[in-house]
């Protein structure tokens, strides 16, 4: 019976790069509806608003506090945006596309290493 040693770095790429690709697949997705309503129904953990003057604030925990948007400012400290100068709200959700994209590619990427590994080339070493 044949050994087969697997690379330890060699696996630990592989799986940094399955979870990385995996946790990369989100986008930023523009939301319909009052943004007040938006929030208090889906409860987000984090949403990015976009406010009159053009300028974007990311709001880790959103909540609906009278007539604004508050929740923690992603660069530090607390964040409170008036529910009338939002002039877009998005959340961030799963792209299906590129989560495909990537499922795919590890996919082939393990299915390489793999073969690597029982013989048709040598980089995780000769089976001794």
């Amino acid at each position: 019976m044949r050994t087969v040693r697997v690379d330890v770095g060699a696996r630990s790429s592989v799986l940094f790069l399955a979870v990385y690709l995996t946790a990369a697949c989100t986008t930023w997705q523009p939301q319909v509806g009052a943004p007040g309503s938006v929030v208090s129904e889906r409860r987000p953990d984090r949403v990015r608003l976009t406010v009159a003057n053009g300028a974007q604030v990311i709001v880790e925990g959103p909540a609906v506090r009278t007539d604004s948007i508050v929740g923690e400012a992603a660069s530090g400290g607390s964040s409170a945006v008036a529910l009338t100068d939002v002039s877009q709200l998005e959340f961030r959700e799963r792209d299906t596309t590129a989560t495909v994209l990537a499922v795919v590619v590890v996919g082939v990427l393990v299915w390489a290493a793999s073969q690597a590994c029982f013989g048709l080339v040598s980089p995780c070493g000769d089976g001794s």
